[in-house]
Protein backbone atom coordinates (compact mmCIF):
# COMPACT_ATOMS: atom_id res chain seq x y z
CA UNK A 1 0.00 0.00 0.00
CA UNK A 2 3.05 2.28 0.30
CA UNK A 3 1.81 3.86 3.54
CA UNK A 4 4.41 2.07 5.66
CA UNK A 5 7.10 4.26 7.18
CA UNK A 6 10.64 3.91 5.88
CA UNK A 7 13.59 3.97 8.27
CA UNK A 8 16.33 6.31 7.04
CA UNK A 9 20.08 5.97 7.55
CA UNK A 10 22.68 8.37 6.12
CA UNK A 11 25.92 6.46 5.55
CA UNK A 12 29.17 7.65 3.94
CA UNK A 13 30.44 5.62 0.99
CA UNK A 14 33.42 5.30 -1.32
CA UNK A 15 31.95 2.79 -3.75
CA UNK A 16 28.55 1.77 -5.10
CA UNK A 17 27.68 -1.88 -5.70
CA UNK A 18 25.67 -2.30 -8.91
CA UNK A 19 23.55 -5.39 -9.60
CA UNK A 20 23.36 -6.83 -13.10
CA UNK A 21 20.11 -8.18 -14.56
CA UNK A 22 19.90 -12.01 -14.62
CA UNK A 23 21.64 -13.87 -17.44
CA UNK A 24 19.30 -15.17 -20.17
CA UNK A 25 18.64 -18.91 -19.92
CA UNK A 26 18.26 -19.69 -23.61
CA UNK A 27 20.54 -19.56 -26.66
CA UNK A 28 19.68 -17.51 -29.73
CA UNK A 29 18.43 -18.94 -33.06
CA UNK A 30 22.00 -19.61 -34.27
CA UNK A 31 22.62 -21.80 -31.18
CA UNK A 32 25.14 -19.35 -29.79
CA UNK A 33 24.95 -17.86 -26.34
CA UNK A 34 23.46 -14.43 -26.05
CA UNK A 35 25.67 -11.89 -24.31
CA UNK A 36 23.33 -9.14 -23.15
CA UNK A 37 24.30 -5.49 -22.89
CA UNK A 38 23.01 -2.95 -20.42
CA UNK A 39 23.82 0.78 -20.13
CA UNK A 40 25.35 1.92 -16.84
CA UNK A 41 22.45 4.33 -16.30
CA UNK A 42 20.04 1.37 -16.18
CA UNK A 43 21.84 -0.35 -13.32
CA UNK A 44 22.40 2.98 -11.53
CA UNK A 45 18.62 3.27 -11.05
CA UNK A 46 19.15 1.30 -7.84
CA UNK A 47 20.23 4.66 -6.36
CA UNK A 48 17.37 6.87 -7.62
CA UNK A 49 15.52 6.82 -4.27
CA UNK A 50 12.43 5.15 -5.81
CA UNK A 51 13.60 1.70 -6.93
CA UNK A 52 13.06 -0.94 -4.23
CA UNK A 53 15.77 -3.58 -3.75
CA UNK A 54 15.73 -6.76 -1.66
CA UNK A 55 18.80 -6.88 0.59
CA UNK A 56 19.19 -9.74 3.09
CA UNK A 57 15.45 -10.12 3.61
CA UNK A 58 14.71 -6.40 3.81
CA UNK A 59 13.20 -4.08 1.23
CA UNK A 60 15.49 -1.04 0.75
CA UNK A 61 15.67 2.11 -1.32
CA UNK A 62 18.94 3.92 -1.94
CA UNK A 63 19.58 7.55 -2.83
CA UNK A 64 22.71 9.65 -3.01
CA UNK A 65 22.85 12.85 -0.98
CA UNK A 66 26.20 13.91 -2.45
CA UNK A 67 29.00 12.42 -4.50
CA UNK A 68 32.56 11.92 -3.25
CA UNK A 69 35.49 13.41 -5.22
CA UNK A 70 36.21 9.91 -6.59
CA UNK A 71 33.61 7.21 -7.01
CA UNK A 72 34.28 3.49 -7.42
CA UNK A 73 31.56 1.49 -9.16
CA UNK A 74 31.59 -2.21 -8.23
CA UNK A 75 29.62 -4.33 -10.68
CA UNK A 76 28.41 -7.48 -8.96
CA UNK A 77 29.09 -10.22 -11.56
CA UNK A 78 29.30 -13.34 -9.41
CA UNK A 79 26.44 -15.09 -7.64
CA UNK A 80 25.65 -18.52 -6.25
CA UNK A 81 23.12 -20.70 -8.05
CA UNK A 82 20.68 -23.16 -6.44
CA UNK A 83 23.45 -25.79 -6.17
CA UNK A 84 25.66 -23.22 -4.36
CA UNK A 85 28.08 -23.02 -7.28
CA UNK A 86 29.51 -19.65 -8.24
CA UNK A 87 28.37 -18.35 -11.64
CA UNK A 88 29.65 -15.36 -13.58
CA UNK A 89 27.19 -13.01 -15.26
CA UNK A 90 28.66 -12.16 -18.72
CA UNK A 91 26.49 -9.05 -19.26
CA UNK A 92 28.40 -6.22 -20.94
CA UNK A 93 27.97 -2.84 -19.25
CA UNK A 94 28.27 0.11 -21.62
CA UNK A 95 29.14 3.53 -20.26
CA UNK A 96 30.56 6.81 -21.57
CA UNK A 97 34.30 7.30 -21.22
CA UNK A 98 33.84 10.96 -20.31
CA UNK A 99 31.08 13.04 -18.75
CA UNK A 100 29.03 10.39 -16.95
CA UNK A 101 26.22 12.55 -15.56
CA UNK A 102 25.03 11.32 -12.17
CA UNK A 103 22.91 14.40 -11.40
CA UNK A 104 19.67 12.39 -11.80
CA UNK A 105 20.81 10.11 -8.95
CA UNK A 106 21.83 12.79 -6.42
CA UNK A 107 19.12 14.09 -4.10
CA UNK A 108 19.91 17.79 -4.21
CA UNK A 109 18.23 20.09 -1.66
CA UNK A 110 15.43 22.09 -3.21
CA UNK A 111 16.38 25.72 -3.83
CA UNK A 112 14.85 28.41 -1.65
CA UNK A 113 12.25 30.64 -3.29
CA UNK A 114 13.57 34.05 -4.35
CA UNK A 115 11.50 35.85 -1.70
CA UNK A 116 12.64 33.57 1.17
CA UNK A 117 15.08 34.96 3.73
CA UNK A 118 17.90 32.51 4.61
Amino acid sequence: DGAAAWETDALPFLHLTLDLPPTPLYADSLEKNIIPQVPIVTILHKFDGRTETHVRGFLKRFRLLQLPPYLILHIKRFSKNTQFQIEKNPTIVSFPIKNLDLLDFVDLPSPLPADAVP
